[in-house]
């Protein structure tokens, strides 16, 4: 809705942006997935250690701002983790 992304079908999305960010949309309206909890979840460890990305937000993200992101994947029981290699193109 108004350009934001939020979601797939049955799956959690979850951008990493050029620096490092971890950006997945908030909990409002979108299903809260236990796979995509667990993996924010261990991502927030990581990056209080200062290992693998440099910090996990929960906000609305445009989708023109998610181009824009090195890293996209989906999440959810049936795959868990599902990298994103081509969207909108």
């Amino acid at each position: 809705e108004d350009g934001y992304i939020s979601e797939a079908a049955v799956m959690n999305v979850t951008f990493v942006t050029r620096e490092g960010v971890v950006v997945t949309p908030p909990y409002e309206g979108i299903l809260k997935g236990c796979t995509l909890r667990r993996s924010l979840e261990l991502l927030r460890g990581a990056a209080d250690k200062g290992q693998l990305v440099k910090s996990v937000e929960q906000r609305p993200i445009l989708a023109a701002d998610a181009r824009d992101c090195v890293e996209m994947f989906f999440t959810g029981g049936d795959v868990h983790v599902y990298a994103i290699t081509h969207w909108d193109g």
